[in-house]
């Protein structure tokens, strides 16, 4: 029919069977090397056209494949391509999966297996060069490695456009965290990715670990959202110069007495050392840790120094801990204001109406409606302020003043003296 209908090619192996029922040519064997480069041209053709006739490999061996600048060794190949539809599998120690074009749509990629080489703990796990060489594809990773590092599993899709890639529809199951995009994820060509999204977890006590932290909090839930923005590819998120925006809150939970020194430990994550450096009684609420029902906080962070927009809430029962001001998340710094409103005063009046209304009911009602109306007033005068300072591993905690509930500007509060016995205990009247 005026070109190859069938045939069949050993490359440094025997000639590979025919199928009678297929007009294809099979190649058989293997050759050392292939690349990025070399699979985009024999796909092109010679003239762009693609292949003037059907082929297929079956069992074909590469001794080593080049991908976006990563090398995998031993893989096996089987598949075809015949006219517009392009499919194949293939098998290594490092790599396992399948490729599907048809036409002009995106590629479907999915792999059961991707395990990358360790990079340099300064590098960047996915070098810029890649971003070139990234096509339109839809791509489920079942379980990816970089080194010793598991990556879990997740699914995105590929969308390259003049100024870099956008990474679409991204869900992602990594070290105990959920990660979904809500928005935006873009790893431009400027070498910066930007992602709008949401993260969830349940027990932090066993997610803190796998991410090289220490388990010092236990919760019901974890959630966070915001809009981050990082150097670099996307598996190169690094909190040290993380930028954006974001929310977090936790439920249900506790902070927990960890040993000094070990492995890094964040901030808000290592409040138990912030609250026993206080000088208070708070055996009611700590037991083992420091209980809390809620924490709620807002941050803004540029460059890896997280500010808190609003005061964050730590909040128990009957006791309730704001916190405002900055932490580095590279050195671990904290200038910080904490406002502490006690529990004994504030969880005593409801017990004291309970009593009143044996004896007085109308006293009792008098205090429950006086509670309700002025407990801005009563949070007011059952709180004391500290300053906060150190490092996430060794806070500095300083004795401000009490009958304040108020976060001041750091960078012109000065302490409050005399409110304080020489002993360091806050007495209230």
């Amino acid at each position: 029919n005026d070109g190859i209908r069938a045939g069949a090619i050993g490359i440094g192996a025997p000639v590979p069977m025919i199928d009678a029922d297929r007009s294809r040519v099979v190649f058989g064997g293997g050759v050392d090397a292939l690349d990025t480069a070399m699979i985009a041209e024999i796909l092109a053709g010679a003239d762009g056209a693609g292949a003037p006739f059907a082929w297929e490999l079956r069992r074909f061996r590469v001794g080593e494949l080049g991908l976006a600048n990563a090398a995998f060794g031993g893989v096996l190949l089987d598949g075809h391509v015949d006219g517009d539809d392009i499919r194949f599998a293939f098998e290594s120690p490092d790599l396992v999966g399948s490729v599907v074009r048809s036409g002009n749509a995106p590629w479907q990629v999915e792999l059961s297996r991707l395990a990358l080489p360790a990079a340099d703990s300064e590098d960047d796990p996915v070098p810029a060069e890649a971003l070139r060489q990234l096509v339109a594809a839809d791509v489920a990773l079942a379980g990816v490695t970089v080194g010793d590092e598991d990556y879990g599993a997740m699914r995105f899709g590929l969308r390259p456009n003049a100024n870099g890639v956008a990474l679409t529809n991204l869900i992602a199951d990594v070290r105990g965290l959920h990660i979904e995009s809500t928005g935006e994820v873009f790893w431009s060509s400027a070498g910066e990715t930007r992602f709008e999204g949401a993260v969830t977890a349940n027990d932090l006590a066993e997610v803190l670990p796998l991410w090289d932290f220490a388990p010092s909090v236990e919760s019901e839930r974890f959630a966070a959202s915001g809009s981050l923005r990082w150097p670099g590819s996307p598996l190169n998120f690094h909190l040290r110069h993380l930028s954006g925006d974001a929310t977090l809150t936790l439920a249900n939970g506790r902070f927990l007495d960890i040993a000094p020194g070990g492995t890094r430990i964040l901030s808000l994550v290592n409040f138990s050392a912030i609250a026993k450096r206080m000088s208070l009684d708070f055996s009611d609420v700590f037991g083992e840790g420091v209980s809390f029902d809620r924490v709620e906080a807002a941050l803004a962070v540029d460059d890896g120094l997280a500010h808190f927009t609003l005061p964050a809430e730590i909040v128990g029962t009957g006791s309730l801990f704001q916190l405002g001001g900055t932490v580095d998340l590279d050195s671990g710094a904290l200038d910080n204001e904490m406002v502490v409103t006690l529990p004994f005063l504030r969880s005593n009046l409801p017990w004291y109406a309970a009593f009143l209304a044996f004896s007085n009911p109308a006293s009792a009602a008098g205090v429950w409606i006086g509670q309700q109306v002025l407990r801005k007033q009563i949070d007011r005068i059952s709180s004391g302020k500290y300053r906060v300072g150190g490092t996430y591993e060794d806070p500095v905690v300083e004795f401000v003043g009490i009958f304040d509930n108020d976060i001041d500007d750091l960078a012109t509060a000065e302490p409050v003296v005399g409110n304080a016995p020489s002993d360091g205990a806050v007495v209230v009247p």
